[in-house]
Parts: structure tokens; C-alpha cells; sequence
């Protein structure tokens, strides 16, 4: 694992390196992308890597293990729940309320060497199905990387009446916003889905649209997200 590259500035001042160069045999300047130096062992450690940023992005339900990268001195996490599904619409000729939203947290880390390689456990909400249950949390936890647990709740369905409420969201170091409620019907046509929160990195998707009268079932909602930026 690599560690941290200092150098002594002209005040005496220990000053983390960030970028660093040389020069080729041909007199050429060249970003150094990896370093290594020899050990009492006489084995090659990595000392430095030079780290351009990245992006893990999980969309799709499920359970999933992120890894922090090598070279990371940041992170922000963003968390948004599954949204509710559309309300299906009965026989009195109005259409049906719009799901809500998923909730959304953002939490931002800093990151050392020693946290490179450690791991973030995520799970991404169930989307809403307009014949059962409501969108599910998103949740973000420790891993072997400690956090507060980031739980960004699942939007509501629309019903036949109302439309669906956003979820709640909890957990975030920066921020939890509740997610927006679906739109109500108008005449026979139903209600839109509540917005999807808007975050630093990207947006949580919508909830799904009521069904238009007259007996129609509402469109399912979808699943939650999660994005680890990292700098």
C-alpha cells in the first residue's frame, strides 16, 4: 500500500506532493505515475501514485462491496432510494397520483493511505411495484471503512386517490433531503412521478407517473442509487 510523499518547501514546511516530475534521458519532463524505493529487505515498496480521480456508480438492485481506490484523499458519497410506482386507477373515470421520490444523503470523507484497499458495503433500494410494495431504502455502511450508516428511503406509491410521499433519508455528514411527492392527477390523466432529488455528483431518478382512467395499472418505479466520487 502506498504511502504519502512529503518534500520541504523554502520556509522548511512539509508540503504534501501531489504532482511530480523529472526529466528523461532526452531532457524531456515527464509526470512520474508510480514510485517505488527499495526497503531494508532489499523488496520495491510503492511510495507514491499519482491519482487522477474516479467514479463508482451502482444503479441496479442489489448488494454490492466498493473498494476505496489507491492514491484517494477524498471521497463523497451520494445515496438516493428506490422511487414509488404509479397509483392505478379505478373505475370513477380520474386518474391515479404519481410515486414519490427516494430520499437522498451525502456524506464526504477524507481518505489516507491506510484507508486504501478498505471496503464500503451498499445496498440499492427496490423499485416500487404499482401491485405491491413501495420503493425500498438505499443504504450505505462500514465496511472495513468506518461511516455513519447512510439510509436514503424509498418513495411511496401513488394510489388511486393521492399521489405517493418522497422518502426520508438519514445518516449524511452533508446533507439528507426528503424526496419529492408525486404529482396529483388531473382529470383522467394521472399525476407525475416526483422528481428525483438533485445531487453534487447526480440526480435520483423520478417516480413513476399514475396511470391514466379508467381501471389501468400504474407504471413500477425504480430502483435506487448510489455514487462514491473520489479525488
Amino acid at each position: 500500500m502506498a504511502a504519502r510523499l512529503f518534500a520541504y518547501d523554502s520556509g522548511n514546511v512539509a508540503r504534501k506532493i501531489t504532482r511530480l516530475f523529472v526529466y528523461d534521458s532526452g531532457g524531456v519532463v515527464r509526470q512520474v505515475k508510480r514510485l517505488f524505493a527499495y526497503d531494508s529487505g532489499n523488496v520495491a515498496r510503492l511510495i507514491y501514485q499519482l491519482f487522477a480521480g474516479s467514479t463508482s456508480s451502482y444503479a441496479s438492485t442489489g448488494s454490492f462491496t466498493e473498494t476505496i481506490p489507491t492514491g484517494a484523499t477524498q471521497v463523497v458519497i451520494e445515496n438516493w432510494g428506490a422511487t414509488g410506482a404509479g397509483g392505478n386507477s379505478d373505475s370513477s373515470g380520474a386518474g391515479a397520483g404519481g410515486g414519490g421520490s427516494g430520499g437522498y444523503s451525502k456524506t464526504t470523507a477524507t481518505l489516507t493511505s491506510s484507508n486504501w484497499g478498505e471496503n464500503i458495503a451498499v445496498t440499492v433500494g427496490t423499485a416500487g411495484i404499482s401491485t405491491g410494495s413501495d420503493g425500498t431504502a438505499s443504504v450505505v455502511s462500514s465496511g472495513t471503512f468506518s461511516l455513519t450508516t447512510m439510509t436514503a428511503g424509498g418513495g411511496h406509491n401513488g394510489s388511486n386517490t393521492a399521489p405517493g410521499a418522497g422518502g426520508s433519508a438519514s445518516g449524511g455528514v452533508d446533507t439528507n433531503t426528503t424526496g419529492n411527492t408525486g404529482g396529483v392527477h388531473s382529470g383522467s390523466t394521472g399525476g407525475a412521478g416526483g422528481a428525483g432529488v438533485v445531487g453534487t455528483n447526480g440526480t435520483g431518478t423520478a417516480g413513476s407517473p399514475g396511470a391514466a382512467a379508467i381501471n389501468n395499472l400504474g407504471p413500477n418505479g425504480n430502483p435506487g442509487k448510489v455514487i462514491f466520487t473520489y479525488t
